[in-house]
């Protein structure tokens, strides 16, 4: 199983932390990326950002379709599906 296919059972919003684990990448980079219009399905709410799961997974699908690899390791995300 895939990031993107945990991702796509995922009925949650996703927080920066877990965003930041999936691209492995730190809180503060998501956030930079989010302010820049880098990273979709971000929404503000308040001072917290969250994301839809469902998109980001779109767009990992789309990134690795151009070339771009996604990691097939999702231990670390097993809480997101219960699993």
């Amino acid at each position: 199983m895939s990031i993107v296919d945990v991702l796509e059972k995922t009925q949650h919003a996703l927080t920066v932390a877990e965003v930041a684990k999936i691209l492995n990448m730190s809180p503060r980079t998501i956030y930079h990326h989010v302010a820049s219009g880098r990273i979709p399905g971000a929404v503000k709410i308040g001072s917290a950002v969250r994301f839809d799961p469902t998109e980001l997974a779109g767009w990992l699908r789309k990134k690795a379709s151009v070339g771009i690899k996604s990691t097939s390791d999702v231990r670390h995300l097993g809480r997101l599906t219960g699993t």
